[in-house]
């Protein structure tokens, strides 16, 4: 694959001294004198004109002839550099620049024994180094022959270091007027301007010819750092991952004044997504995200993903690492040396004008990594997509990153091997991950090592010891080798002719590269390997999760209205409009709708004295009061989806046997279709909702009593009023249709005992929120669209409201512009929703115009949010409390919920999680052989919760399988946790998919497929697969593969698709419709007990999708 930059190419390369350049730009844009650097820690200052004074003076001081009184520096002399950050560290590089004298920079980190290595590649003939590193130094200016009156002090000068020069003093003589000025030198374009092993210097450089200041911090300091963000106002931080991670644990970053910052810049290392949202969402707005990739064998930056130009181009994405930089080329490639194809991962290849001269003195490092052509091996790997956007993979290179500095293991290897006592005969040196790492790109060395026979005769533990001893003498603290010694036998290694591309492309000869190269990556393997099968014996308790909520009351054995009743007066709760019809307008208050249901529990209690009853309908205030109702009189009820089809109603019924149905008036036409099928009493339908609007509505109410007339009956007649009825534990109170772990729809039996367990989890929720906020949480108005024949319609949108101080305004159906309209006109502060209606909110072009200064929270459940679509929404809500949620119908409604009022008590609040476990819960995870997983570790979600359902309505089956005893529940789902007990959810595991947040049954669609009356289909599998129109990674969408009997064959295969469209689409709901298409196949691949292999059908698809955008889009 290859890919060029979309910028505009930059102007041609002038061959000049890049201190003449910079003036040059400078004069170009003459910007006001402005501070330009200021010293974090001091304070010091430095405007644009003393620093380029003061550059001036050093180039003088360096430059000018020893008779003059200067230094006599030229090209043929290389500076060291030995200092943290200081306001003279840009001054003496800049100077240096302008006398064209070379220098290189060393380390502040490095150990005496790095210095040696450092110093004696630049062989430096003159060193400035910091006054406390001085002593450090010392021994390789002695070892190396460097005269003492060529070391001076940069900064810190102090009394045991008098004997040496400071950079102050040579300035000062310039300054006394004793020495003219030192032009700027004339350069070749490949005269040398520095050595470098770390990239921090451009950073430096670049303030001088923009209008920036730039606050310089010694070292790392994460107190000084946040100190200084609030003190200088900082508008841009320059962070890396590992300080990132250090300053979101931090609760001085938690509470310091971030209001000044604008934007956000990463490098040094691969800052993950969920670590940047966690980062934006600390801010008090939306900062400028900012990132880039480089080396210094490139100068600096490779990739960029700067905002608002990439904004401006259409190619800005959050999630990547960006577009190559201005003038840059490159190419992705396979380890056999073929090009890659769009989003397939490869090794990064670039060729661009800031590649670099090549490694000093190190001929055959030049040849591995400075290729023919100007083109330069990065050695990581990386992904594209077809309009050149970028995304870090993997560190291909050897080299590895601990906390944003580059470890080489070559370094570390070469360190054991030279271990003095001799026991070690081979040696290497890979990363691992740590259970405690930051980031997925932060690793630690560790080392694999075969002892020789001197070695063997020591115990591992003496030999250990010996040997990290001897690396914590020798090397930085980072590079000691936290990930542990491996004794082996012999190191893995390969002889191989990986590089096809170079030697058939560029026409490189390699007759070595590669040959006796250790296999790092199986090494690797191998340790996380024999990590994972430690979990089973070490880890069950660390992964036995428990909610880090108090636990909430014992659940009483009671009926769920008289409950919520008891709530009502405890609290004395007042008056307040709880429902609201957003059609209508009409309101319902708390009062009026207990007087209401106790009228409608008389009426139902007269009239149903045994059975179960069916709701079909829309979403209207009456559904509430129905439920109740029927709930006092602890009489099940069954809630059928106004989307059902005639087909599924039938199915409805044949499951639940229901004796009575209340239906809206609207759906009514629909249920009469299966009546005389089912030999379904039509003295026993009776209409929800009635309105006259012609004569066929006056003959339908004629036939059917509605609930206002069995009210009206109640209250004319004065019939004295039904007492609430006592359950028992295991009572049933509702069934709900869900798909379980897979198959047909199966009814859920839904306990007063659990309805009773969501509202006391509620109150453990109300006890933190006013426990970290010292008042309970406002009176707040809901938009209730979800449907309530779902758990989540039903609970957040009817079951809750006489007691959560929520006024609910409810929507009959899904509708943008209403639910648009409604927000400003209600006052709506909070939005249950699930993404699919997120995404029609926010991309309407109506909710541009519309007031929405009311909404404050919006709570998201159906299906998982994408954090894209976060993003986008607190663009358009100040400062909004998302929250998001995890359930199933065989809970009750939630299993784990991330409410940001009660986590953030908890120092828990993630916005990339789904959440906790509710009160009262706790869960395992578990691989598919049924051992325990490991922190972050993706394993199947087991949960045991006071709010389980009580199982499948007839059907053991099922139940055995999903329903596992003492409350514990198989959730078919895929998470990881944290060893903190955060969960993040993964992917679907069941057959179930989801479509637009509704579940979507394969073996539903398969049954009715084969149920198509021509006959045609001898098998067939259905699965969800991801089309290019998806609004989430969780959203699918249903495809099914079909084999053909013999009189299907007869047909053309788009005729067989057209009936099987036909037929599904007058059968089913238009959510389960195929929009995924059909594949006619020769047979559908099983597993020996016969189940098909949906993952192995949908890993085709996507094999062939991809090959088809690969023959449209792939540029070889």
């Amino acid at each position: 694959m290859y890919l060029k930059s979309p910028y505009p190419q930059p102007p041609n390369l002038v061959p000049k001294n890049y201190f003449a350049l910079t003036l040059d730009l400078i004069a170009q844009r003459p910007f006001p004198n402005h501070v330009l650097y200021i010293d974090a820690l001091s304070g010091e200052q430095r405007t644009k004109t003393e620093f380029l004074e003061r550059v001036h003076d050093a180039a003088t001081a360096l430059g000018a002839s020893k008779e003059k009184g200067g230094l006599g520096l030229n090209k043929n002399h290389l500076v060291g550099i030995l200092s943290d950050n200081c306001l003279d560290y840009p001054v003496l590089t800049l100077a240096l620049l302008s006398i064209a004298t070379p220098f290189s920079l060393y380390s502040s980190f490095a150990t005496t024994h790095e210095l040696h290595h450092y110093h004696g590649i630049s062989k430096a003939t003159h060193v400035f180094v910091q006054a406390d590193l001085l002593e450090r130094f010392l021994p390789v200016a002695k070892k190396n022959g460097l005269p003492e009156e060529n070391i001076f002090i940069l900064q810190n000068q102090n009394s045991q270091t008098k004997r040496f020069k400071d950079f102050n003093s040579l300035i000062d003589i310039v300054r006394s007027g004793k020495i003219p000025r030192e032009p700027i030198r004339d350069v070749h374009p490949d005269d040398l301007a520095y050595l470098i092993s770390l990239s921090r210097l451009i950073g430096q450089l670049k303030p001088v010819i923009g209008y920036n200041t730039l606050v310089l911090l010694p070292k790392w300091n994460k107190d000084v750092f946040i100190e200084s963000i609030t003190k200088y106002r900082v508008t841009n931080m320059i962070v890396i991952p590992s300080t990132v991670q250090q300053l979101l644990n931090d609760p001085k970053f938690q509470k310091a004044d971030l209001s000044t910052v604008e934007g956000i810049g990463c490098a040094a290392a691969y800052l993950p997504p969920a670590l940047a949202t966690k980062l934006q969402a600390r801010l008090n707005q939306s900062p400028l995200s900012e990132g880039c990739y480089g080396m210094s064998e490139a100068t600096l930056a490779i990739i960029g993903r700067g905002q608002i130009p990439l904004q401006y181009l259409g190619l800005y994405d959050a999630t990547s690492t960006g577009v190559l930089m201005p003038g840059m080329e490159g190419v992705l490639l396979r380890p056999d040396g073929t090009h890659c194809l769009t989003n397939e991962t490869g090794d990064l290849y670039i060729k661009g004008p800031n590649v670099t001269l090549g490694y000093r003195d190190n001929p055959n490092s030049t040849k591995e990594v400075f290729l023919k052509g100007g083109w330069l091996r990065t050695g990581d790997r990386f992904r594209a997509d077809e309009r050149g956007v970028l995304w870090f993979e993997d560190r291909a290179k050897d080299t590895l990153k601990v906390s944003g500095l580059q470890v080489s293991p070559v370094e570390i290897e070469e360190t054991i091997l030279s271990e003095p006592t001799g026991i070690v005969g081979d040696v290497s040196v890979a990363g691992v991950q740590l259970s405690n790492a930051r980031t997925s790109d932060d690793k630690v060395p560790r080392a694999w090592i075969v002892l020789t026979e001197k070695g063997k005769k020591l115990s591992e533990s003496e030999a250990k010891e010996r040997i990290e001893s001897f690396v914590k003498e020798r090397l930085s603290k980072y590079k000691w080798l936290r990930g542990g010694i491996k004794f082996v036998d012999t190191i893995p290694r390969n002889v191989t002719g990986i590089f096809y591309f170079l030697v058939t492309i560029l026409g490189l000869k390699f007759n070595s590269i590669g040959v006796g190269k250790t296999l790092r990556r199986v090494l690797v393997g191998e340790y996380e390997a024999e990590q994972k099968a430690q979990a089973k014996f070490h880890f069950f308790e660390a992964m036995h999760i428990r909610s880090p909520y108090p636990d909430p009351p014992n659940v009483p054995y009671k009926n769920y209205f008289s409950f919520i009743l008891d709530l009502v007066e405890r609290f004395d709760l007042p008056d307040d409009v709880v429902h609201v019809d957003a059609v209508s307008g009409e309101e319902r208050k708390r009062f009026e709708s207990i007087e209401r249901i106790r009228d409608t529990a008389t009426a139902l209690g007269i009239k149903i004295e045994q059975g179960g009853l069916g709701l079909h309908k829309d979403r209207h205030l009456d559904y509430a009061i129905l439920s109740f109702g029927l709930l006092a009189l602890a009489t099940p009820f069954t809630l059928f989806s106004p989307f059902a089809t005639p087909n599924e109603l039938r199915y409805f019924y044949e499951k639940t046997k229901i004796t009575h149905i209340f239906v809206d008036q609207s759906l009514l036409p629909r249920f009469l279709t299966v009546v005389e099928e089912i030999k379904f009493p039509k003295e026993n339908i009776f209409i929800i909702r009635a309105s006259v609007g012609g004569k066929n509505d006056v003959s339908l109410l004629r036939q059917f009593r509605t609930l206002d007339s069995l009210i009206n009956a109640v209250k004319k007649y004065n019939i004295p009023r039904e007492p609430i009825r006592e359950v028992q534990p295991n009572d049933l109170a509702y069934l709900v249709f869900s798909s379980g772990t897979g198959g047909l729809p199966k009814a859920v039996m839904t306990s007063h005992a659990g309805l009773c367990a969501t509202i006391l989890q509620d109150a453990v929720f109300r006890m933190m929120y006013v426990k970290a906020f010292g008042k309970a949480p406002v009176a707040a108005t809901s938009l209730n669209f979800v449907p309530m024949s779902h758990a989540m319609g039903l609970h957040l949108g009817c079951l809750k409201n006489l007691v959560n101080r929520i006024k609910g305004v409810i929507m009959p159906r899904w509708d943008v512009n209403l639910a648009i309209d409604c927000i400003p006109r209600y006052k709506v502060t909070t939005l249950y929703l699930v993404p699919s209606a997120m995404h029609a909110l926010w991309n309407s072009p109506r909710l541009a115009e519309t007031d929405l200064s009311s909404l404050n929270s919006l709570t998201v459940g159906a299906a998982h949010i994408p954090h894209a679509l976060m993003d986008q929404i607190k663009k358009k809500v100040n400062d909004p409390i998302l929250s998001e949620g995890y359930g199933m119908s065989e809970a009750t409604l939630s299993l784990m919920l991330r409410l940001p009022s009660t986590l953030e008590t908890l120092g828990l609040n993630d916005e990339t999680a789904t959440g906790v476990l509710v009160p009262g819960a706790e869960a395992i995870l578990l691989r598919p052989d049924g051992t325990h997983c490991l922190p972050d570790e993706p394993g199947e979600l087991y949960v045991k919760t006071p709010n389980a359902a009580l199982g499948y309505w007839n059907d053991p089956e099922s139940t055995k399988k999903v329903f596992l005893g003492n409350n514990w529940l198989r959730t078919g789902d895929r998470f990881r946790a944290s060893s903190k007990g955060l969960f993040w959810f993964e992917d679907r595991v069941k057959d179930t998919l989801k479509v637009s947040g509704l579940q979507v049954s394969p073996a539903e669609i398969e049954q009715t497929i084969f149920a198509e009356p021509s006959r045609i289909v001898s098998d067939v599998s259905v699965a969800g697969v991801q089309l290019p129109t998806a609004r989430t990674s969780d959203d699918r969408a249903p495809r099914a593969w079909i084999v053909l009997n013999s009189a299907g064959k007869a047909l053309k295969q788009e005729e067989v698709k057209e009936r099987i469209n036909s037929w599904v689409q007058e059968r089913l709901s238009k959510y389960k419709w195929l929009r995924g298409g059909i594949a006619i196949v020769d047979s559908i691949p099983r597993n020996p007990t016969g189940k098909a292999l949906r993952r192995t059908l949908v890993e085709e698809y996507e094999a062939e999708v991809s090959n088809l955008s690969t023959s449209q889009h792939a540029k070889l």
